[in-house]
Order: C-alpha cells, then structure tokens, then sequence
C-alpha cells in the first residue's frame, strides 16, 4: 500500500494505491461537515432549517457529507477505473463509519510495515484529523465573521493570509 497526498490550496486528499481488499486505486476526500444548519454556505437560511428530530440523529451531517461527496464524484472514479470514498468528520469531531474503518485500516497496514504500534500511528492520524477540524472551524469563524462585517471574506481566507498569522507566531 502507497499513500500520495494531493493538495491544493483548498483540499488535501490523499490516492491510495494497493489498498487492502481493493484491486482499485483509491481516492479520499476528508470533508469536516459542520454540525450546525447554514454555516457551509452563508447564504442558506440557518433558522428553521434543522428540526429537532433531525438534530438528535446520529451522524446526520457526516452521512449527509458522504451521499453529496459520493454522488458528486463517485461516477467519475468509476468512470477511470478509480474508487472514491469521502471521508466525513463532523465538526463536534463525530467520525463517519468509513472514515474510523479508513483510518484504522492505514493505521494497522502502516504499523506492519513501519514496525511502530499500530496504536501510536492511529493517535498520530486522529490528531492530525481533529487538526484539521480545528483549522476549518477557525475559517468558518473568520469567514463568518467578515460576512457579518460585509466584508469580503474569500480575500481574507487564502493561505497567503492565514499564513501571515502563522509568521506571527499563531498557528492554524
């Protein structure tokens, strides 16, 4: 099994190649799927959108995440002998049955070959993960913010930007 990561300035998304009980490369997407009605989009109409039947189910936005991801791009893996598996995380950290399944198995393959605990590489993925849940919850944050100030938020969300920040001594 081999791991190469693709990034751009928006995503990280990983192809993996050999994956155990697959005879496909495989693409992911890690999607952090906000728990909360019109933050995605700041046009959407937060209130009233969310009924509280809906609100108490279980991995409502990570399975909502995973049908849109998959329905968006499943066809098109298929389409060049690839297969495509989003990996949903909500934003309260609520992991998706295929992303914890996803994570475990890299975890356990990478141990065998790397000789280390498949427990610390599992810790070492998870954190990495909340992460990145941290650092879309600190964007949505900001790009809330500008959106209530009227400002242009897409300006202040490059990773030119938040990089600045990091010069500063802060990190996200």
């Amino acid at each position: 099994m081999s791991i190469q990561f693709c990034t751009s300035k928006s995503t990280t998304d990983m192809r993996v190649i050999n994956f155990p009980g697959d005879d496909k490369s495989l693409v992911t997407d890690l999607i952090v799927a906000s728990i909360f009605p019109g933050v995605s989009d700041l046009s959407a109409p937060a209130a009233n959108t969310l009924t509280v039947t809906n609100a108490k189910k279980p991995l409502r936005s990570a399975k909502k995440a995973f049908q849109d991801k998959d329905r968006k791009f499943g066809t098109i893996a298929e389409q060049n002998n690839l297969r495509f598996l989003p990996l949903p995380v909500e934003s309260s950290g609520a992991m998706h049955p295929s992303t914890l399944q996803f994570v475990t198995t890299v975890a356990k393959h990478a141990s065998d070959f790397k000789k280390i605990p498949e427990k610390t590489i599992l810790n070492y993925m998870l954190r990495a993960i909340s992460a990145n849940i941290q650092k879309s919850i600190a964007k949505s944050i900001i790009s809330r913010s500008l959106h209530i100030n009227s400002r242009n938020s897409s300006a202040f969300l490059t990773d030119e930007y938040l990089l600045s920040f990091e010069d500063q001594g802060f990190s996200m």
